[in-house]
């Protein structure tokens, strides 16, 4: 069967595992509601261009209206900041970690243009614009929320409308789209694998405006039009249990503890499911020391990961991004963490070198007498990333994107090796790869969001503990690769 939209999405190879993602499915969910007919293809960073023709040409045609590539989670790595990725083994992801996706996708593009010329091309998802170099030969890039703008889009190309050069479409809001009343709709056409962790929006936009964050909808209110139907929520996951067996999900709220009341809303849904619901979410620390009551709700509602973006521990750094919390209130509430949750919820918590007041000094300071000699971290999932900036003509800048002068970053012409007066991105990539590998020279568990897929294939919680080893990982590999093969014989029909 050919399609009038299909849709290449997936993670790269260097992710271990086979992930599913909300963007391209909530789309295709608004696609066929248009009575538009759509595929998800997963894999454009994992197969090889030969074998995603061969799925392809099975479902594009003359009818085809529209190839798109979603691509939030596909990202390109230099060489440097391969060793600072999920597994710490520089032999096992040095031969994974691929950039392949940008030739397969152009090479797609050009083949089935020339076959099909009035076939369109278009990039959706974060950044769409700057996610591929020179990609001439796509006709619409599409940001923010695209609910309402990709299926105008469809119609009118549908319609024969006639679109000038390279269009842009962005959305910054989604402000004529109903998300109160909306869903993902997953369908026998997405091939989902049984008990296979699922993606789900339950609320759009964060509440809060961090200065390096460069996603849309910052600072919203907490009205109910970003949060979605209580009713609609319960069918969801009903139908997807019903249909597939799923009870894990990985919930991708900017913030899922924005407000007491609404983390208690949902635990009162996820009461009456007939099954335990497993998850994994972005969680805001200073809100749980603000609300403790969290704590025991969250375990209650069935959190198996835990997120926290802590940043830094240089106490004036982390003020000049939006998070205010000393270090003393933020180490009272882990330790109330740890003793709640221990043996029940797996923590990952996410730190960023080089932000403004940081020096190379600063950052080995406070990770050496913090994240290691508390003891506090022991148990949790780290990971360390340099600050990432770039000044590309992005639609969605951060805050210090916007102001690079404000907060004294210089980055070179169309680049993002950023630098200031105490440290760089070069400085900064070097010196998380040195403290990454203290910090798993000790067993850690998984991160927060491999959690529902990991238990999706068959493993324990306590299984996931420790995991920052060869043999773990090739583990893992081993069940990704069978599954990426089940799913290419899906898509072939085999």
């Amino acid at each position: 069967m050919t399609y009038q939209v299909v849709i290449l999405t997936g993670h790269g190879p260097e992710q271990l595992t086979f992930e599913r993602f909300a963007g391209p499915h909530r789309i295709a969910t608004e696609i066929r509601k248009h009575n538009f007919s759509c595929k998800v293809v997963y894999g454009i960073n994992w197969f090889e261009f030969y074998e995603l023709i061969e799925i392809l040409n099975l479902y594009i045609d003359n009818n085809t209206l529209c190839l798109g590539l979603s691509g939030t989670f596909l990202m390109t790595f230099k060489p440097v900041q391969k060793k600072n990725m999920l597994y710490t083994s520089e032999a096992l992801n040095q031969d994974y970690m691929s950039n392949k996706f940008v030739d397969n996708f152009e090479k797609i593009c050009l083949y089935y243009k020339k076959k099909y010329p009035k076939l369109k091309i278009v990039i959706g998802g974060h950044r769409a614009s700057s996610k591929i170099p020179n990609c001439n030969y796509v006709d619409a890039f599409f940001e923010g929320y695209a609910d309402t703008t990709f299926v105008n889009y469809l119609i009118g190309i549908n319609n024969n409308k006639i679109y000038l050069g390279q269009q842009k479409f962005v959305d910054t809001y989604g402000s004529n789209f109903n998300f109160h009343s909306s869903s993902i709709e997953y369908t026998d056409e997405d091939d989902i694998f049984f008990n296979e962790a699922l993606n789900i929006e339950l609320t759009r936009g964060c509440i809060f405006k961090c200065k390096f964050c460069t996603f849309p909808l910052l600072g919203r209110n907490g009205d109910d039009n970003y949060i979605k139907n209580s009713d609609i929520i319960y069918s969801e996951l009903m139908k997807n249990y019903d249909k597939y067996g799923t009870t894990n999900y990985i919930f991708s709220d900017d913030t899922y503890n924005e407000s007491v009341n609404k983390i208690y809303n949902l635990y009162k849904i996820f009461e009456k499911l007939p099954f335990k619901i497993n998850f994994t979410t972005y969680l805001r620390i200073d809100l749980i020391y603000r609300y403790p009551e969290m704590i025991d709700i969250l375990l209650k509602s069935g959190l198996r990961g835990a997120f926290f973006g802590l940043e830094t521990f240089n106490e004036s750094a982390r003020k000049k991004i939006g998070k205010g919390l000393s270090n003393d209130k933020l180490l009272q509430i882990i330790d109330k963490i740890n003793i709640a949750w221990k043996n029940e919820v797996i923590i990952n918590d996410s730190f960023i070198l080089g932000l403004p007041e940081e020096t190379k000094q600063s950052m080995l300071q406070w990770t050496e007498d913090i994240l290691f000699k508390t003891k506090l971290f022991d148990d949790h999932c780290i990971t360390i990333r340099p600050l990432w900036l770039t000044n590309w003509q992005n639609t969605f800048k951060s805050e210090f994107e916007r102001n690079l002068d404000k907060y004294n970053f210089k980055i070179p012409e169309n680049g993002w090796e950023w630098s200031n007066d105490t440290t760089s991105y070069n400085e900064c990539t070097e010196l998380s790869n040195v403290i990454m590998q203290k910090v798993n020279s000790i067993p850690r568990p998984s991160q927060a969001f491999l959690i529902p897929i990991l238990l999706g294939y068959g493993f324990k919680l306590d299984q996931l503990r420790n995991v920052n080893n060869i043999e773990f990982a090739k583990k893992v590999r081993k069940i990704t690769i069978e599954r990426y093969n089940k799913y290419k014989n899906r898509l072939l029909k085999i």
